[in-house]
């Protein structure tokens, strides 16, 4: 390996260290699996047994929007996690939920279909989500 490519390797392990002294929040890593949802089908559902709790983040809103149905509001918001890049975060798939605990007055927040953005010069991984808040009421058929 270049000397570059080492010194990259050993930045992210110390930031991995120490990330839990500057990150505002905690991240749990869910894994969605099939499981039987009782009518000869499949749904996804949280696997539990491989879940990576505590992992240290930061999450930042960035873009959402609103819309009304018939019998509720729903706002669909986009945001950007930050966190150490280690073995058990590079290993962040589509098919992950990702926590983020809650924090001060901030609630627990749940994002879906994370998508990972690592630079060759990034200290940090960069993830993109989304959630939903809000009711919706089914629509009417």
């Amino acid at each position: 390996m270049s000397d570059v490519s080492d010194a990259m390797i050993e930045a992210r392990a110390e930031i991995a260290s120490s990330a839990p002294e500057f990150m505002a929040s905690t991240c749990s890593l869910i894994p969605q699996i099939k499981a039987d949802d009782g009518f000869s089908g499949h749904k996804l559902a949280d696997d539990t047994a491989n879940t990576i709790a505590n992992i240290p983040c930061d999450m930042e809103v960035v873009s959402g929007g609103f819309q009304i149905n018939d019998g509720g509001s729903l706002v669909t918001k986009s945001v950007r996690l930050r966190m150490p890049v280690t073995a058990q975060t590079l290993g962040i798939t589509r098919n992950h939920n990702i926590l983020i605990a809650a924090s001060g007055l901030a609630p627990a927040t749940r994002v879906e279909h994370p998508v990972k953005q690592l630079g060759d010069k990034d200290v940090f991984l960069t993830v993109g989500a989304s959630f939903v808040e809000g009711y919706g009421q089914p629509a009417m058929t």
